[in-house]
């Protein structure tokens, strides 16, 4: 990441600090994944067939927390982690622009979802950004996923855009089909992918700042 502007200096340090600890997390539990098949391939090495299948039954739920429920809490954390950060940021542009420009709401009072009220008020304030871009529509792409992971527990029938939400999860492979109802199913590269453009984002947003600063 290339700071660009003091501005920048603190995002880019927290989110940092999220690569940091996704990286580590993914690596602990790839460890213990490998040390439990490790585990149960040497306990299991002189069982028979039979004995061999009701040992794994035993330890299956074990395996599966491993393998499936411990990367996806870890993995739905950090989206969510990452997103509250984003929320952050943008509303620290806007608490500076409604005290520069001497904006009388702030840019909660808009009555619009978190993405657009940023949109909204960043135009209220003449902020030179565009959001007909990439960049624009992957945010808003990852919040839906976001939103479907806390509004309705990662569960994809009943979300809201129940349908755009499939094909776009679909499209990106982080939907799981090896449970009973169909949910999304965050890998680390997914969640790599979040945290740059989070960071592209952001970053044309201190430009535009910095340009409208030194425009005025």
């Amino acid at each position: 990441m290339i700071v660009k502007g003091i501005l920048a200096i603190g995002a880019s340090i927290r989110l940092r600090e999220l690569e940091g600890y996704l990286k580590t997390t993914e690596k602990y539990l790839q460890k213990a994944k490998t040390d439990f098949e490790a585990w149960f391939d040497e306990q299991a090495n002189n069982l028979s067939p039979e004995e061999r299948d009701e040992f794994g039954e035993f330890y299956s739920d074990t395996y599966w927390d491993y393998a499936e429920t411990f990367p996806r809490i870890l993995r739905n954390s950090f989206l969510i982690s990452a997103h509250s950060l984003l929320e952050h940021e943008m509303g620290q542009i806007c608490k500076r622009l409604k005290k520069e420009q001497q904006i009388p709401v702030s840019w909660h009072d808009l009555k619009y979802d978190v993405l657009e009220q940023f949109k909204q008020y960043c135009k209220l304030a003449g902020l030179p950004l565009l959001y007909n871009d990439q960049i624009w529509q992957a945010i808003n792409n990852h919040y839906m996923v976001r939103n479907c992971i806390v509004h309705n527990s990662g569960l994809i029938k009943g979300s809201k855009h129940e349908g755009e939400l499939r094909a776009y999860i679909t499209r990106k492979n982080i939907i799981s089909r090896d449970t009973i109802k169909e949910e999304i199913a965050l890998t680390e590269q997914f969640c790599r992918e979040v945290i740059k453009t989070i960071w592209a984002f952001l970053s044309k947003v201190y430009d535009a700042y910095e340009l409208q600063k030194q425009d005025n």
